[in-house]
């Protein structure tokens, strides 16, 4: 007595049983079909590669069916099959996944590490992390992804691949579609994404929109950061791999500002006028021209003593000193003067000194400023 596939739930059956004990299906009927149709393993591995082209999966499971002593080939096939290019309507992700897994035991008897058993691992993994519905699933699906990547070290789609899985696993836990939602997970996993994927800029982009979004789910988490360090980690990493985007500048900008604003007026954190400053400064590089920034700059400086610009609030200053002119008067004043500069010096031999005048020039605008 032989096992069988039912081709219709997949389940292993005796070819002697005249129908499947598990569904019903007329096994015996489908074996005289096999005997009559007369047609080889390669024509039917064929038809049914022709048919999952054609989206015809039932009709290729079918076909499928009826080779006995399936290998790897067959495996993967049926795997597909039922995968149904992961349509949710149609996909039988349990069996698609069995299939897969099927197919890598038969290629791991070899022994060999091949083309066609990194490919299962990247489908199978696929398949995990189309179907996840727990972190099984997405601890699973990281874990093929990582298989082929330790394979194949090298090979750069290897990378993206994994890269994409950690970006899919951040991405559905910030959709609560997992029973887990962890932020700092979510950012530990898309940083591990950004590491992987430094050659494919189409994922890059979409795990800068990632960060984004986990930038914006801090901002409402209830155990926010009083220093807003976590948001702004965020809006500085999606920044820095889409730097043109000018949301993300908006972003960022917001959370600078707010966070100078949080330091100045001591808003849930210490009144600490030097990082106030800094964040002013901060925001400043996204507008360059806001007077009120400025004057939020100046009146710091101004209070903790440090010269100033008044006019840009830049620290970058420099002091000079010139002679300073003397008031116009009148010309018998100034003769007078003169004669009485002349004979004090010859009575007292003291040196002629002048008075000078100290000032600052803004390295960066070139105002004075004159004391």
């Amino acid at each position: 007595m032989a096992l069988i596939m039912c081709p219709e739930c997949g389940k292993d059956v005796s070819d002697k049983a005249h129908v499947c004990p598990n569904c019903g299906f007329p096994i015996a009927m489908e074996k005289n079909a096999k005997i009559e149709t007369n047609l080889s393993r390669e024509d039917l591995i064929q038809i049914a590669s022709s048919e999952i082209e054609r989206k015809q999966f039932n009709e290729a499971i079918k076909s499928l069916s009826m080779i006995m002593d399936p290998d790897a080939e067959v495996f993967e096939l049926l795997a597909d099959a039922y995968f149904c290019d992961g349509e949710e309507l149609h996909c039988d992700f349990d069996k698609s996944i069995e299939y897969y897994q099927k197919a890598i035991d038969y290629l791991k008897c070899s022994q060999v590490i091949s083309i066609e058993l990194m490919c299962l691992y990247l489908k199978i993994g696929f398949a995990y992390s189309t179907r996840a519905r727990d972190v099984f699933d997405m601890e699973m699906a990281v874990s093929f992804a990582a298989r082929v990547a330790e394979i194949d070290s090298e090979n750069e789609q290897a990378k993206a691949n994994l890269a994409s899985v950690y970006w899919q696993y951040c991405q559905k836990m910030l959709n609560r579609e997992l029973e887990v939602y962890d932020l700092d997970l979510a950012k530990e996993y898309l940083d591990i994404a950004t590491e992987y994927a430094t050659s494919s800029e189409e994922i890059l982009s979409a795990i800068a929109e990632s960060y984004s979004n986990l930038s914006y789910a801090y901002s409402k988490h209830e155990n926010r950061k009083p220093d807003l360090s976590d948001e702004m980690e965020c809006s500085q990493k999606a920044l820095s791999l889409a730097p043109n985007d000018k949301d993300y500048k908006k972003s960022l900008k917001l959370i600078y500002n707010l966070n100078a604003m949080n330091y100045f007026v001591g808003n849930g954190v210490e009144v600490d006028l030097l990082k106030s400053k800094h964040y002013f400064k901060k925001t400043l590089e996204f507008d360059k021209n806001n007077q009120e920034i400025i004057r939020r700059i100046i009146l710091i400086n101004n209070y903790l003593g440090i010269v100033c610009c008044p006019r840009c609030g830049s620290e970058n200053v420099k002091h000079k000193s010139t002679p300073k002119k003397q008031r116009n008067q009148s010309f018998s004043y100034s003769i007078t003067r003169t004669i009485a500069n002349i004979v004090s010096d010859s009575l007292t031999n003291a040196q002629k000194s002048e008075t000078i005048e100290d000032f600052y020039v803004c390295e960066d605008c070139g105002f004075e400023v004159r004391q």
